[in-house]
């Protein structure tokens, strides 16, 4: 079955785009108004290397060697051997799909026309795209102002002939994966390999599945919430709409919604509007009586909204602008585009801050869970046994916290919720690791 395809005009590319070509959902081609630019950006070039213009890094060389001039036959060369010094990154390499991203988004940056690159150039990486071949590059690398030098010089390398490869997930070297797809290696004209490792698409690419990852993270986390309210009958008035609307925070008002649509024809949901009357049979006689109705549910459950509207908000912020490497650069100046890379490196490391709210309220929640579950195993519905095990498994809230084992109505799906307590469990360790692993990606940033 033929695969959908992205067609790459350097401009419209979006997170999910980049993903789905990453893992192979989808292929790519190449804009015809696009590669006319390319055509009449690489012309103009060319005019002024035959009008022996000096110009940085075409026919000089790099860094502070830049006062040294290159003689015309040797530029080429002068390409590859900035490849070649550049590639040497450290540490295990990006996983496949991730690197195959980093080509699309590198692709995508040089078919807006201002590179100076070859039609044929774009061709063969479209092509390489589409046969599943994707380049080794090590995690450890340059990173800043001049770009991902390092990681895009693993990139070059490939499109050349040299380094390793994966093929279709498979590692070879970049030449017998080319030859096994009937390509050739790319020979290197002036400017070219400048092009290709002077930017900052590995960085992007890396930031595209994290946001991808994050909002489903976001999505599954709601699922979660919206399962503990069901599992222990939690009141239905901490997602109430009016209550939500207190606060000008759009993220909360989001999350609330989300519940509430995910929650929406449940009968096992404690209605406000019911509540009242069923504590009230219940009453015996003295000064007091206790109810085994819960009155308000544990943080971990009534304040989800709360707790997951930073990560709502900062997701949101941080997909607002246009994806990819990164934004129109016609009349923006070097500046303004260093600016709004920084702000969006800015809001991810707030993300990475932020998400870790999800694996807080999910290790919350699971406290809760393991308890119920225990409870459930051994049929206990004493809860003073129970109080007493609720504070051995270490659950915070347990005074506060919503004990329907107790109720009637959940012993007649014992059997069913069992079997979704231990499946929330397992997804709620999945989100706590998620946090860990942010906590992590944080410290190695610094």
């Amino acid at each position: 079955m033929k695969r959908p395809e992205v067609v790459l005009n350097g401009n419209d590319l979006t997170i999910d785009d980049v993903v789905a070509i990453g893992v192979g959902d989808k292929a790519v081609a190449l804009d015809a108004a696009a590669l006319d630019r390319c055509r009449r950006s690489r012309a103009f070039l060319e005019q002024e290397v035959a009008a022996r213009r000096i110009i940085y890094g075409v026919n000089t060389s790099f860094g502070p060697m830049c006062n040294k001039i290159i003689a015309d036959d040797d530029l080429g060369d002068l390409q590859v051997n900035l490849i070649r010094s550049h590639a040497a990154g450290l540490g295990d390499p990006l996983k496949y799909y991730i690197a195959q991203a980093v080509m699309a988004v590198r692709l995508n940056t040089l078919v807006k026309g201002y590179s100076g690159v070859r039609v044929t150039l774009l061709e063969l990486m479209r092509d390489m795209i589409n046969a599943g071949i994707a380049p080794y590059i090590p995690e450890c690398g340059s990173v800043g102002a001049s770009g991902d030098l390092v990681h895009l010089a693993h990139l070059a390398l490939a499109i050349i002939g040299e380094g390793a490869v994966f093929h279709k997930g498979q590692l070879t070297t970049a030449g017998e994966a080319l030859k096994a797809e009937g390509l050739t290696p790319f020979r290197l004209s002036f400017k070219e390999g400048l092009a290709l490792i002077n930017g900052t698409s590995a960085m992007t690419a890396l930031a595209a599945f994290a946001l991808f990852g994050a909002r489903k993270l976001l999505s599954l986390s709601s699922v979660t919430a919206a399962f503990a309210l069901e599992i222990f009958g939690g009141i239905d008035d901490a997602f109430d709409e009016d209550l939500h609307r207190v606060k000008p925070h759009p993220g909360q008002q989001r999350i609330a919604e989300t519940i509430r649509r995910l929650y929406q024809g449940s009968r096992n949901i404690t209605r406000r509007s019911e509540i009242h009357d069923r504590i009230r049979q219940g009453k015996a006689e003295g000064v007091s009586f206790e109810t085994d109705i819960n009155v308000q549910d544990v943080y971990s459950i009534r304040c989800t909204p709360q707790i997951l509207a930073p990560v709502q908000e900062t997701i949101e912020q941080a997909t607002v602008p246009p994806l990819v490497s990164m934004w129109p650069i016609q009349n923006a100046t070097t500046q303004h585009i260093d600016d709004q890379l920084a702000a969006l490196l800015s809001t991810i490391e707030t993300y990475l801050v932020n998400s870790r709210q999800v694996g807080v309220v999910s290790r919350e929640r699971q406290a809760e869970l393991v308890r119920e579950l225990r409870l459930r195993q051994s049929d206990i519905y004493d809860p003073v046994t129970a109080g007493k095990l609720g504070r051995q498994l270490g659950a915070r809230y347990f005074v506060t916290g919503t004990m329907s084992s107790v109720d009637e109505r959940l012993k007649d799906t014992h059997r069913v919720q069992y079997s979704l307590i231990l499946q929330v469990i397992e997804v709620e360790t999945g989100l706590i690791r998620f946090q860990n692993e942010a906590i992590r990606s944080k410290a190695l940033s610094r």
